[in-house]
């Protein structure tokens, strides 16, 4: 029985123990929320602030990336467009000279069938005047 009354007084110190100290802690933890909440409190807010700040950053560095391929894209358009010109009076030039050839071969072609009716006529006068001398020859041979 002895035993049991020391078993009871240790539990009951326990239990005093226990309790003073769940009592304490109460008051503990409400002081030290109340010293380190508010400054947790502006931290928090602070960094809300730099996180929102921080994505409309990231959202402005979008656009001034897109904004810069744009300008970049339109500097290639404008090296297209360089181009284009040149190449387009390359072109024009090569049509100027396609048509001064034609108009030449078509000159030189009425040229040469000119000479080729000369020619046919020359040849014509050349076998009219050997016909004749050689129906003259038959002539004076005959008599």
């Amino acid at each position: 029985m002895a035993l049991n009354q020391e078993e009871k007084i240790i539990q009951q110190n326990n239990e005093f123990d226990e309790n003073s100290l769940f009592s304490s802690i109460e008051p503990l933890s409400k002081g030290l929320l109340n010293i380190y909440e508010p400054s947790l409190v502006v931290a928090q807010k602070q960094l809300k602030e730099l996180t929102d700040k921080q994505e409309l950053m990231l959202k402005q560095l979008h656009q001034e990336n897109l904004s810069l391929l744009e300008v970049q894209h339109d500097q290639d358009l404008e090296h297209i467009f360089g181009r284009l010109k040149i190449y387009q009076a390359k072109l024009v030039n090569i049509k100027k000279d396609i048509k001064t050839l034609h108009d030449r071969s078509s000159k030189l072609k009425k040229r040469a069938l000119k000479l080729q009716q000369i020619k046919e006529k020359e040849e014509a006068v050349k076998q009219q005047k050997e016909l004749s001398l050689k129906q003259e020859e038959d002539l004076i041979g005959n008599k």
